[in-house]
């Protein structure tokens, strides 16, 4: 017991002595709406030119929605797209020559602290893993066998949970998401006429022939 105590007692020594930390950057997740409307029958082929911009950037296409209009066309939908960060300027500028730009929002959450956090437990964790490890190598008996073994399975979860908190925030930093939102534009009054007669022509060819 005594044994078991001084170990104890040299993994809570480890804990409290956690290496230097490495430096980060600054660390942002993008996120970006971007809502654009295109002329009639026009919808489709934007579609088309979006997903291929995204995968010309090294980007993809999460999910995308779309829905009927008049005539069971496709005329509205949403692209989700996922870009690297660094090709995110370069995929909205090339995203709003698609269209006509209606409206646009962008913004950037600092989680460079949450990584500080993220790796200090992580190293944290490591540490008293190690520890755990030696005092499981060195147990004598069954029930110090499986007090250690029990106390390892809790650090080891909670170490792969913070591996996975740190792997969607790389993931999150390293892909800026945008959501782009298409919609034909509507004719106006007088598009689409032949021949030069439309009803607003018409009358005003009525109204000039009662003068």
């Amino acid at each position: 017991a005594a044994g078991d105590e001084g170990a104890e007692t040299g993994v809570l020594a480890a804990q409290s002595r956690p290496g230097a930390l490495p430096r980060f950057g600054p660390r942002v997740i993008q996120t970006a709406s971007l809502r654009l409307s295109v002329p009639r029958n026009r919808f489709e082929q934007t579609v088309d030119e979006a997903r291929a911009l995204a995968t010309g950037l090294g980007g993809f296409v999460v999910s995308s929605t779309a829905s009927q209009g008049a005539g069971a066309r496709l005329v509205r939908g949403t692209l989700v797209l996922r870009v690297p960060e660094r090709s995110y300027a370069e995929a909205m500028r090339r995203l709003a020559r698609l269209g006509r730009v209606e409206g646009r929002e962008e913004s950037g959450q600092d989680v460079s602290r949450e990584f500080v956090d993220l790796e200090a437990r992580r190293r944290h964790l490591e540490a008293v893993e190690t520890q755990l490890l030696r005092l499981l190598a060195r147990a004598d008996t069954v029930e110090a066998a499986l007090a250690v073994q029990s106390k390892l399975n809790e650090v080891q979860l909670e170490l792969e949970q913070v591996r996975g908190q740190l792997q969607y925030l790389e993931d999150q930093v390293a892909h800026a998401t945008i959501s782009l939102s298409l919609r034909e534009r509507i004719a106006a009054a007088g598009e689409g006429k032949r021949d030069g007669w439309g009803i607003v022509e018409a009358w005003e060819r009525a109204g000039r022939g009662f003068l």
